[in-house]
């Protein structure tokens, strides 16, 4: 494989991988009230002017010009993405009629993004404390 070749799958791994993440966090609470192509499209939009801020800020100065290049072709896969998850979970309004949705409401999605942030620290401190690496901090 030519050595550009590496580098553009490197550098496109490094956008999909900031993409996913950010999407990952912000599809909790972002355009929750909002049909599922306007839904993953706001968020999509807010991950990747957040990765490529990033990416401008603290990428290397040398390419900092290129940086906003970086993180698209993850955001065209995440569209997809959470376009199909949005879709595959979305009610129509004559469906429920005047009932509230539980999960309509963006401080429901911050706390289920601290349950799950909780649960992984807990997962971590576990492991390091199986393991040995704690042991001098208890």
């Amino acid at each position: 494989m030519p050595v550009w070749a590496s580098i553009v799958l490197l550098v496109a791994g490094i956008g999909f991988v900031m993409i996913a993440i950010a999407t990952a966090i912000l599809h909790f609470f972002v355009g929750l009230r909002q049909p599922p192509a306007k839904r993953a499209a706001l968020t999509v939009a807010v991950a990747y002017i957040i990765v490529a801020a990033f990416l401008v800020l603290f990428g290397p100065s040398d390419y900092r010009l290129f940086a906003p290049v970086v993180p698209i072709p993850g955001a065209i896969v995440a569209y997809f993405f959470w376009w199909h998850d949005f879709r595959m979970k979305w009610i129509e309004a004559e469906d429920i009629g005047d009932q509230a949705i539980a999960d309509d409401d963006w401080r429901a999605g911050i706390v289920r993004l601290l349950m799950v942030l909780m649960i992984g620290v807990g997962i971590v401190l576990y492991k390091a404390l199986v393991t040995g690496m704690l042991s001098s901090v208890f």
